[in-house]
């Protein structure tokens, strides 16, 4: 997990030089956000995200920001590793945001 990322398309672009976009997910939840959001392939927001992101993200959480989101991202991440297999993939979040509890 990446916190307080300020350059989020390019440090996403430099982390995934050489692996899939589909190993990385972002949580966003404003107008900025959008293009991180649809060069990864995870992309999830807060409930109460900006519409901007909400139309954007592939994932809408059912917590608002600040609530925990990242709990439930991990949640769904492991789900969808046992969905798509039994073993473990390595997915690296990046959250654009100074703090989540």
């Amino acid at each position: 997990v990446f916190c307080s990322v300020r350059r989020k398309e390019e440090f996403i672009a430099q982390y995934t030089q050489n692996q899939s976009l589909w190993g990385c997910a972002f949580v966003g939840d404003e107008k900025r956000d959008v293009r991180a959001m649809q060069m990864v392939g995870h992309s999830y927001c807060p409930s109460d995200a900006q519409p901007p992101a909400l139309r954007a993200s592939l994932n809408i959480l059912h917590r608002s920001g600040g609530s925990g989101i990242l709990v439930e991202v991990e949640k769904d991440i492991q789900r969808r590793n046992r969905t798509i297999s039994e073993r473990k993939s390595d997915v690296a979040v990046v959250y654009g945001a100074k703090r989540d509890t």
